[in-house]
């Protein structure tokens, strides 16, 4: 089930769930409820209030009305409990039609619902709370309604809001676009009558701030639901005008706020408010330091603070309880699951333990919770329905019924079981049993919402349209603000042909939620199918005076106008909403479909056929492919997403270049990009064109191998009839579609000039508005020859060109460096610097970086007793590594963005990022300083330090500054000092957790940090076979190879076999030993024992035998007489070898090797062979002291292999008592 799922079923179980006893009926609640809600405990009281509105699915709701209020106007009932109360009878009130009532009540309270609304303004990263905006700086200016101020994608200005507000609640949302990783500005005027204290109550979907009169009064990071009252703030006002500002902040969620202003005591201030910018008062600014914020004394306010200083079960049961019920809990840092399990563990009940399965979105610990409730309380109806509901959500449908079933017979009234246990037989495949016991149900409770709603669904379902119309009726008088319920009943309409019922049900269709945009077009929609297409023009003409920048609704009504033939208007609508979403690749084809065909701009630069085929024959003959030309244009808009064409054409030189070309793959993103193959075709070498090809499409989904998985698709095109000399020409496009761009309006690029083949042509077009700052680097060709550019202008689009001609390929070398330190690249950012990367990356990636109460757990009890970072960095990242496996689920944005932490540590498993996030969480949690690091690895080479771009990393790692220690959690063989070779000497950009980054190279270890000691006994026998006694230490990056290669048990002794192998035929390993290969902070020991049939070369009565085992430096980094590019050698490393050969009786040393000791630049080699009577001591010391070596250095370190080489190659010549066979090791 995905996270999205498991959160929904989370939040339909809390419902129901998270505010009643066990055994407790819905008839009880109305009972039991209101005299709770008398309590002399606000926050008891309140919670009491929200029981009942907790049952508005499942009890009439003119019962719920008339409770509530009662409530509303009971003294014995406390103000913020009667509020409330007020507030949830307007609900009700609206539920059965009383929309009048409802708004009257909303107004007792006070709400502020006229305002001026400024935005969008960026809020990517969660950065846009702390950022000031116009409206923000200029909060003690006069306000001048044409004024300008620079938003997230274009300027904006303060506009009124409409009258959109419902309850109280003030719909952002509605008019700000995009709403999404956005913030805006909503300000308005209250003039009091007299002076005195005063309290402004908010509640806001998103982070908040609030200022009154210029002074800050609210600040409240956490992204939360609205809810009425959730912050109270004493002032002190004087009579007269006031001027109110508020800022939310959202990143996936709506926009919207409550304020109201009471007296100390709760009840409503009689307040004139005007957005009217003549009745803001201009201000003074302050002069010094900015007042404290008063603080909240809200019951929210106050159970926070209880929460931070309790461990009382019924305390934490409260906070939870009362967080999800007001839609309190921050949804990137949620409190509610911990506090509900806490509170279950700390005095277990049935109650305490649904609470805790309803609160949690891990399926894993809501069904532990369950069955705890179900081991405390087997026989209770709702522990009962819990776990059947969740069984039903987790897809074991089967697994439900009996637990249903016996819920019904506990309580043979639970409705919410017996629409449970219908949906359960749908789900198996019986949806008319499903239909017929939900149409029972509906008979016996023929007013309660959730019964009729899950009636007329399966009524639907189960073709019953008659029962599905009397149910959508019936669900209509209970539910009036049911949006679902009205435009099925005005399909019905339309279905019967009843004209004036359709534009009646379209009217009110708006009506429910004037701040609800796509009800306008069900409305247009509606209208049109009976003939009032002018009603309907007029309907999505009113949306846009309330969202001018909303493009879905700017295309409805393009498509609308050109249905009733209006095509200029038609035309007009269209390329509004294209110039709103450039990206929108079906806005466009419509629009092109208006208007005269016309080539994209970018695809005009194609080049012609005539044109590259002269080319044929340019390139060396040695190469079985040569591209003839290649062209990459990309359109890049204003918020960063763009469009990209591409025209390849390559020369088929061989037959085996026929094999090599006969197929070509192109890929895309199907969830974020639109694929548009334009041409496919072969240029005979006769001067035929043959366009018939043959083009399949396929996902490309995973790579278990590596254990990634992604959302790819593959394009292939293939040319079964190829033949040298032919030309295969493609162009393609691949669009961005996204309604935003994930990056916020970053862009970047990263393009390889040459390739494995040579080039005749290469062209890259970069078409960008010309307001729009592009950072560029071009990487030099080979011989320094650069690369032409050329600039140009077409009105606001600034085009950029570079071209290269008779592009060489990149040479293969062995022991190269990557790619990008050997081919040319151009390299394209819209970031600044560095500095704004990590702003952005650190806002992306902040709120995954959380711990919940199970993790922390973890970290106290593995750091229990520890008091220095170091030994708790080591604990933590051994956790790590032990605990989370490698598997890379690189979704969307998730190539980027890490999970949330809990959750990967729920799962077990996560990629790079997401084992860097617990790092960094973990250590953070035990009081280490630690930082998040983006890095390049070494098999991607390095390039060039700017522009600044996140195209160029690969990988993500921590970063702890107190030990100067770079950790990769995906290194589950290497300690916390032996990083990955892959991860030394590269590029890095550290973000700290203030969002701060520097550009920094990793360091390379040296030879001391990766160091392998052996030694050897040896004992030769007078056949010339031998038996050996062998003991190495590995230490450093070479551990984590050993450890690796020999992890398994039941092939070790295979494994060092074959590494004996090449140098000693016949080799057997008798027995090994290993120490560290299962703790990867201790060195890796081995000891092992083996028997060589035969060493050396005999020669009559004398053998030949080697010192120690050829290095063979020679061969393995030297080969070449000369290099073009680095060497690359690996980590530096010191091997330091001692051998004991121990001769036969009789036997005697005729001839030693001399001493050899060799220093320079490159490393260090010792060796000496010294006779001890019967035996022979030998010593080699071998040190590479870099990582890579220079070509003009080449020369001088293939001497220096060739003089290690050599004096290795020097045998000792003993002389044996018996002369066999000659035998010739290697």
């Amino acid at each position: 089930m995905s996270t999205r799922s498991v959160a929904a079923l989370a939040t339909a179980l809390a419902a129901w769930m998270v505010a009643v006893p066990a055994r407790a009926t819905p008839e009880d609640d109305l009972v039991t409820a209101p005299i709770a809600a008398r309590s002399r405990d606000a926050a008891e009281a309140e919670l009491a209030v929200l029981r009942l509105r907790g049952l508005r699915e499942w009890v009439d709701p003119s019962r719920l009305l008339s409770l509530t209020r009662a409530l509303s106007r009971d003294p014995a009932v406390l103000p913020s409990a009667r509020a409330l109360a007020t507030f949830v009878s307007a609900e009700f009130a609206r539920d059965l039609g009383e929309a009048p009532a409802a708004e009257r009540a909303a107004t007792s309270l006070g709400f502020i619902t006229r305002w001026l609304v400024a935005g969008p303004f960026d809020n990517e990263g969660r950065a846009g709370l702390d950022r000031a905006a116009g409206p923000e700086e200029q909060r003690y200016a006069v306000i001048d309604p044409a004024a300008e101020f620079a938003g997230q994608s274009r300027p904006v200005r303060w506009r009124p809001m409409p009258d959109l507000a419902s309850l109280g609640r003030v719909p952002l949302d509605a008019m700000v676009r995009p709403s999404v990783n956005a913030c805006a500005y909503a300000h308005t005027t209250v003039r009091l009558a007299s002076a005195g204290p005063a309290v402004l109550r908010v509640g806001a979907s998103g982070a908040v701030r609030a200022w009154v009169d210029g002074r800050e009064v609210l600040r409240d990071p956490s992204v939360r639901r609205a809810f009425p009252d959730r912050d109270a703030l004493p002032l002190t006002l004087s009579a007269g005008a006031h001027r109110l500002l508020v800022k939310v902040c959202t990143d996936e969620r709506g926009m919207a706020f409550y304020a109201r202003l009471t007296r100390p005591d709760g009840t409503a201030l009689r307040v004139e408010s005007s957005p009217d910018p003549a009745a803001a008062p201009a201000l003074t600014a302050p002069a010094g330091a900015a007042p404290a914020m008063p603080a909240s004394t809200s019951t929210f306010a106050r159970l926070r603070a209880l929460s931070e200083r309790s461990t009382r079960a019924e305390d934490l049961e409260r906070v939870a309880r009362y967080l999800v019920l007001t839609g309190s809990d921050d949804s990137n840092d949620p409190h509610a699951a911990d506090f509900a399990e806490r509170s279950a563990q700390a005095a277990p009940t049935p109650v305490r333990w649904m609470l805790a399965a309803a609160t949690t979105p891990d399926r894993g610990r809501r069904m532990e919770a369950l069955r705890q409730a179900y081991a405390l309380a087997p026989t209770d109806p709702r522990v009962l329905l819990a776990v059947g509901r969740d069984r039903r959500g987790g897809g074991y449908a089967e697994e439900a019924l009996p637990f249903l079933e016996a819920s019904l017979r506990a309580d043979d009234l639970g409705l919410e079981a017996a629409v449970e246990h219908a949906r359960v037989l749908e789900t198996i495949g019986l949806p008319l049993a499903a239909f017929e016991e939900l149409s029972a149900l509906a008979a016996r409770a023929p007013r309660a919402p959730g019964v009729l709603r899950a009636a007329m669904h399966m009524a639907e379902r189960a073709q019953q349209g008659a029962s599905a119309q009397r149910l959508r009726r019936s669900l209509s008088q209970v539910r009036a603000g049911d949006a679902e319920a009205w435009e099925a009943l005005a399909r019905d309409a339309r279905q019967r042909g009843d004209r004036a019922a359709v534009m009646a049900l379209a009217d009110e269709i708006v009506g429910l939620d004037r701040g609800r945009l796509d009800a306008y077009s069900t409305a247009a929609e509606l209208l049109e199918s009976v003939g009032e297409g002018d009603r309907a023009v007029a309907t999505l003409a009113r949306a846009l005076e309330i969202a001018p920048e909303e493009p879905a609704l700017w295309s409805a009504k393009g498509s609308l106008e050109e249905r009733l033939a209006r095509v200029d208007a038609a035309r007009e609508s269209l390329q509004r909403a294209l110039l709103l979403r450039p990206q929108d690749a079906t806005i466009r084809r419509h629009l092109e479909a208006l208007a005269p065909a016309q080539a994209r701009p970018d695809e005009t630069e194609a080049e012609a056929a005539t044109a590259f085929l002269q080319r044929r024959g340019a390139a060396e003959a040695t190469f079985n492919v040569a591209t003839l030309t290649e062209l990459t244009a990309r359109t890049v808009y204003a918020n960063g997403l763009s469009g990209t064409f591409r025209q390849i054409a390559y020369e088929v030189r061989t037959p085996q270049g026929a094999r090599d070309g006969r197929a070509y793959t192109m890929q895309y993103d199907p969830d974020s990009q639109r694929f548009a193959l334009r041409a496919a075709r072969v240029h005979r070498r006769d001067g035929g064109v043959q366009e018939g090809t043959q083009v399949q499409e396929f996902s490309s989904t995973s790579d278990p191998s590596a254990r990634m998985y992604f959302n790819n698709r593959v394009v292939q095109v293939t040319f079964p009839d190829l033949r040298p000399g032919d030309v295969v020409e493609l162009q393609w496009r691949v669009d961005d579609v996204s309604p935003r761009n994930a990056f916020a309006d970053y862009f970047g690029d990263f393009q390889f000039i040459q390739a494995n083949v040579p080039r005749e042509r290469w062209r890259y077009v970069l078409r960008s508005p010309s307001a729009r700052e592009m950072f560029v680097h071009v990487a030099s060709l080979p011989g320094g020859r650069a690369v032409t550019a050329a600039t140009r202008a077409e009105g606001d689009v600034s085009v950029r060109t570079w071209s290269a001609d008779s592009v060489p390929a990149v040479a293969p070398e062995d022991h190269a460096p990557g790619y990008a330190e050997r081919a040319a690249y151009l390299h394209v950012s819209t970031y600044r610097d560095w500095a704004a990367v990590g702003r952005w990356y650190w806002g992306l990636v902040r709120d995954q970086l959380v711990a919940d109460d199970r993790l922390r757990a973890v970290v106290r009890e593995i750091t229990r007793g520890l008091t220095d970072d170091r030994s708790k960095v080591r604990a933590i990242y051994n956790w790590v590594i032990a605990h989370t496996r490698y598997v890379a689920l690189e979704f969307g944005i998730h190539g980027f963005k890490p999970y949330l932490v809990p959750q990967i540590c729920a799962r077990g498993f996560g990629d790079c990022k997401d084992k860097a996030s617990v790092i960094v969480t973990m250590l953070r949690e035990a009081g280490v300083d630690a930082s998040l690091v983006l890095l390049r690895t070494r098999a991607n080479g390095n390039i060039a330090t700017e522009p600044a771009s996140l195209a160029v990393f690969d990988h993500a790692i921590a970063y702890v500054p107190s030990l100067d220690l770079f950790l990769d959690g995906t290194a589950q063989h290497s300690g916390m000092d032996e990083l990955p070779g892959g991860d030394q000497g590269v590029m890095a950009l550290v973000v700290n957790t203030r969002g701060e980054a520097r550009l920094v190279e990793t360091p390379v270890y040296t030879p001391e940090r990766n160091r392998t000691t052996a030694t050897a006994e040896v004992t030769l026998r007078s056949d010339g076979g031998a038996s050996m006694t062998v003991q190495q230490e590995l230490r450093g990056p070479n551990a984590a190879g050993a450890r690796n290669l020999l992890e398994a048990q039941a092939t070790r002794v295979e494994r060092i076999e074959d590494d004996l192998r090449e140098l000693l035929p016949g080799v057997r390993v008798t027995s090994v030993r290993a120490e560290g290969l299962d703790d990867v902070e201790r060195p890796v020991r081995l000891t092992y024992e083996a028997t060589v049939p035969t060493i050396g070369t005999r020669q009559g009565d004398t053998v030949l035998l080697y010192g120690a085992s050829p290095v063979q430096m020679t061969r393995r980094f030297a080969t070449r007489s000369t290099r073009a590019h680095d060497l690359v050698l690996g980590v530096p490393s010191l091997v330091e070898e001692t051998r004991t050969i121990r001769l036969p009786a009789g036997a005697s040393v005729l001839e030693v090797p001399p001493p050899v000791r060799l220093e320079g630049p490159f490393g260090r080699f010792e060796y000496a062979i010294t006779a001890q009577g019967a035996s022979l001591s030998v010593r080699r010391v071998t040190v590479l002291s870099r990582d890579r070596v220079h070509p003009d250095e080449y020369g001088a370190f293939r001497e220096f292999c060739q003089a290690v080489d050599d004096a290795v190659a020097r045998r000792i010549v003993l002389r044996l008592p018996q002369a066999g066979r000659t035998e010739v090791t290697r």
